[in-house]
């Protein structure tokens, strides 16, 4: 059996912003509200650096996720949040600090 070899893991792309929404609004109705929300939150933040962070992060981790049930399950968490900034940047701070911080 072949040894695994490790992928370097890519920084997080905290200084980019968001993409335009990527996900038809009829086939992937989940992404695309979801995404919506991290774009709503991204144009909300203005220049703060740490509201834009959160924003950015759940946005990412949508575009990012290795699989769609990966990428159903942070949707379906956002939408969870219906659009409050609070809630939404409590979901983020839960994804940095023991999913992100894992990578480091």
């Amino acid at each position: 059996m072949a040894a695994l070899v490790p992928v370097p893991l890519q920084p997080f792309p905290q200084w980019q912003p968001l993409l335009p929404n990527p996900y038809h609004q009829l086939d992937q109705v989940n992404y695309h509200e979801a995404y919506n929300h991290c774009l709503q939150c991204e144009a909300e933040a203005g220049t703060t650096v740490t509201h834009l962070m959160f924003a950015r992060c759940l946005g990412y981790l949508i575009l990012e996720a290795p699989t769609s049930a990966g990428r159903d399950m942070i949707s379906d968490e956002i939408l969870e949040c219906k659009g409050n900034r609070d809630d939404m940047e409590a979901l983020a701070q839960l994804y940095i600090h023991h999913l992100l911080r894992l990578c480091e």
